[in-house]
């Protein structure tokens, strides 16, 4: 693992990191993560990736695990919008490291929903898509909407308004995240059609030509399976939409797929899509 310094589009440092395999890469990845989650966390399955040959940049958002520089998110600027051109940067510097190789993004949650949107898009081999869907109230799997109602309209602007920023890891909910980032998605998951409809980007999502292959887990605690069927659809080269299915007595979750324990489980499975992917 080497660090690599990334400047977004308005100048804003970024942290990432690129995990080289020995030999000569067969295609590059870039690691998406969801909201609220460093790096850091996706560091195994970055190994292991590079292990069977992947050339592989993650990257921390402003404001969230290393790219927060130490510093504190009360009065921290950026919202999604700067996300995206945070994960832009991202898959630029990514293909002037891997000149020639197969662009892939390995997205999760966040991550892969912004994909569709971004200004090198064209550059996309392809996207897999882990737990893509909508986090509209109404897209969440029933018993998790009360939940998601109380954090949407009283816990969280509650607690930003108090914090500055949204104090996730005192909470336990999600993570540490800036205030415009926090409020530009609540947003989102206030609005039927989520980010679509919230930031009118259905034709965002059907201009772009790179294949989609999205793994939901049968056993997401929060994304109902019309959320993230209706993310999939919305793209506008859907080629393959797959269920994991945990084993007896196996928890994987909205944010497991990427522990260590999947490693010898389903980790094979992410690999099989992106070699379906890039060639």
């Amino acid at each position: 693992m080497n660090a690599l310094a990334l400047r977004s589009a308005d100048g804003t440092a970024l942290a990432a990191q690129v995990f080289e395999p020995s030999a000569k890469p067969w295609a590059a990845v870039l690691l998406a993560p969801a909201m609220g989650v460093p790096a850091s966390y996706y560091t195994p399955f970055a190994r292991w990736l590079s292990q069977q040959g992947v050339a592989v940049l993650s990257f921390d958002f402003r404001g969230m695990g290393a790219s927060r520089f130490g510093r504190g998110l009360r009065g921290f600027g950026g919202d999604l919008d700067d996300w995206l051109q945070d994960q832009d940067a991202a898959l630029q510097a990514l293909a002037k490291h891997c000149p020639g190789l197969p662009l892939v993004v390995i997205g999760h949650s966040l991550g892969a929903q912004l994909a569709a949107a971004l200004p090198s898009r064209e550059r996309l081999a392809g996207l897999l898509g882990v737990a893509l869907g909508s986090g509209y109230t109404g897209d969440l799997v029933p018993r998790f909407r009360p939940q998601a109602r109380l954090f949407l309209y009283l816990v969280g602007p509650l607690a930003m308004a108090l914090a500055g920023y949204f104090p996730g890891k005192r909470l336990g909910i999600i993570g540490d995240v800036p205030l415009g980032a926090m409020k530009q998605w609540q947003r989102w998951c206030r609005t039927p059609g989520y980010l679509l409809a919230a930031e009118q980007r259905h034709a965002h999502y059907k201009a772009a030509r790179f294949p989609v292959v999205s793994l939901a887990l049968a056993d997401d605690e929060m994304l109902a399976a019309n959320g993230q069927r209706m993310m999939f659809e919305a793209h506008g080269n859907p080629r393959h939409f797959e269920t994991l299915q945990p084993a007896p007595g196996e928890r994987i979750g909205h944010t497991g797929l990427f522990k260590a324990r999947h490693r010898e489980t389903h980790w094979p499975r992410l690999l099989h899509h992106l070699k379906e992917l890039t060639t």
